[in-house]
């Protein structure tokens, strides 16, 4: 599954602007905290909410 994840988004980078579609990308770190708050119970701390931001 997640390598058609994978070949999809180098499809979406082959075909659009990258400026436009970059941002779509970085929402896997939303997905990634939501995921770590529903299986583990965890939410990120303020230095790591500090980083995602500076990489958003």
């Amino acid at each position: 599954m997640s390598g058609l994840g994978h070949y999809a988004v180098i499809k979406a980078f082959s075909f659009g602007d990258a400026s436009k579609i970059s941002p779509f990308n970085y929402s896997s770190l939303v997905w990634a905290i939501l995921a770590g708050l529903v299986a583990f119970g965890e939410f990120p701390d303020s230095i790591t909410l500090g980083s995602v931001d500076k990489v958003s």
